[in-house]
């Protein structure tokens, strides 16, 4: 599940990179990662199905694998729906105020990550309320835009807000773990 992670966050900041800077997009690597991030898909999926047919499988185990897969596809999707309309908001310049949101998502992937490598929830995965700040930031800043772009702005957000919601989804399901484990 870690690698998982790993696959979907380099997918992130490569997406990301095209919206902060159009002139470092690179779709080579955009590709790379979102074909990497497929083939963790496939992983993960194949490991929760074994996980759930081996005997002494944990319950809890493959139960929060599941929901940390599940999760990790709204992500997809959210990631894909950017990467897909990347191209209209590189025509319209760098976005410099995404910079905090893709800044705040790296950083929790990168914490959820450690937590599924290392099986330990530390008490920052408890709560985040950065990422749900950043999020809104986003949203107030659309709602000021009165421009031609604000639908576009608007899409980001709403995207933005899948992400979000992924995350701390993930991060619900592995505290979650951890207070049944104890």
């Amino acid at each position: 599940m870690a690698d998982l992670l790993k696959e979907e966050r380099g997918y992130f900041d490569a997406v990301m990179a095209g919206y902060l800077n159009p002139e470092h997009y690179d779709r080579k690597l955009v590709l790379q990662h979102r074909h990497a991030a497929r083939i963790a898909i496939a992983n993960a999926q194949s490991s929760v199905q074994r996980a759930r047919l081996e005997p002494g499988s944990g319950h809890v185990t493959s139960n929060v694998a599941q929901g940390v897969l599940d999760a990790t596809q709204r992500l997809t999707g959210a990631l894909l729906a950017l990467d897909a309309s990347s191209e209209q908001f590189r025509d319209r310049g760098p976005l410099p105020e995404i910079g905090h949101f893709a800044t705040t998502v790296d950083r929790t992937m990168a914490e959820l990550e450690a937590v599924l490598r290392d099986g330990e929830t530390p008490a920052t995965l408890e709560s985040n309320q950065e990422l749900a700040d950043s999020v809104e930031a986003l949203r107030q800043r659309d709602e000021r835009t009165v421009s031609d772009s604000r639908l576009g702005r608007a899409f980001f957000v709403s995207q933005a807000d899948r992400i979000g919601d992924s995350l701390d989804t993930m991060r619900h399901v592995l505290t979650t773990r951890t207070e049944m484990a104890t």
